[in-house]
Parts: C-alpha cells; sequence; structure tokens
C-alpha cells in the first residue's frame, strides 16, 4: 500500500468513525488529492468532492479569493479552504497552492506549496518547501494535504485533557 492510500484510508476511517465530511480546493495539485479521496473506502459517506482552480482568475470567480492576493501565499490558502468549505457544505476542507516549478515565480521559489485547512472553528495554514522536479513536489503536496486533513480530523489532546 502506498503512503497515499495508506493514508487516505486512515482519513476515511476518521470521518466514518466522527460522522464528518471533508472537501478539498486543488491548484498546484490539478485535482490529484480529490482523485486519492475518491478511491478511499466509502468516499460517497465522507468526500464532498473538489474544485481545481489552477488560475488565478478562476480563483477569484469561483471560490471568492480577494483580487490582487498573492496566489502562492497563506493568505491564499486560508481564502481557498473556508469558502471551498462553506461553498462544499463541509466539515473540514484542505487547500493547496503553490510553485511546483521548475523555475521559481515571481518572488516564490519552486517547491513553495501553502496547505490550508478550514473548520467550523476557524483556519490554519502551513507552508512546505519541496525539492525536486515539478512531479515530484506535486506528489510531496499531495502528501502534505492528505496529512493536514488527517491531523484536522484527529487532533491530539492537549495538555491536562
Amino acid at each position: 500500500m502506498s503512503a497515499v492510500d495508506a493514508i487516505v484510508d486512515d482519513i476515511a476511517n476518521a470521518c466514518l468513525a466522527r460522522e464528518m465530511t471533508v472537501g478539498v480546493i486543488e491548484s498546484l495539485t490539478s485535482g490529484a488529492v480529490a482523485s486519492a479521496l475518491g478511491r478511499g473506502h466509502e468516499a460517497a459517506e465522507w468526500f464532498r468532492g473538489g474544485v481545481v482552480a489552477y488560475e488565478t482568475e478562476t480563483k477569484q470567480w469561483v471560490l471568492g479569493l480577494v483580487p490582487g492576493t498573492d496566489p502562492c501565499s497563506p493568505s491564499c490558502a486560508a481564502q481557498l479552504a473556508a469558502n471551498g468549505r462553506a461553498l462544499l457544505r463541509a466539515d473540514v476542507c484542505a487547500s493547496v497552492t503553490g510553485i511546483g516549478g521548475p523555475e521559481p515565480v515571481d518572488d516564490h521559489p519552486a517547491g513553495e506549496v501553502h496547505v490550508g485547512v478550514s473548520t467550523a472553528q476557524g483556519w490554519t495554514t502551513r507552508v512546505h518547501y519541496f525539492d525536486g522536479p515539478p512531479e515530484d513536489v506535486v506528489e510531496q503536496s499531495v502528501l502534505a494535504t492528505l496529512s493536514r486533513l488527517y491531523d484536522t480530523l484527529t487532533p491530539t489532546p492537549g495538555p491536562g485533557a
């Protein structure tokens, strides 16, 4: 079993156990995260779907990205996750945006990736810097996005819990 398949299995189990739904908004990964989630067991019970919005204007028209927002930024990842959660009516929505490479874009190095996650309690973002050719950056981005979804679905209790 691949690492992606293993974490999707864990996501499916967590969603089913907690009766939660997930969605995903993708730019850099062009639907690879949604494809992985859709292969999960009983996906029809917990996976709301996804949106691929590669072009910045599409992010604005479909997902309400504020014009002028850097498409490779924490702000973009947060807006995509939050607006995607509302659009898909999901309990948890992840987003992924960044620069696959092989060349830098504007002031962003190849491999800079932002993953956002939105829940009813708010949103978080995390930046990653991946190495390798574009296909490796995409593969690492898929795994990072799925990992953030899983971490959000299975929070560890804090001290004294």
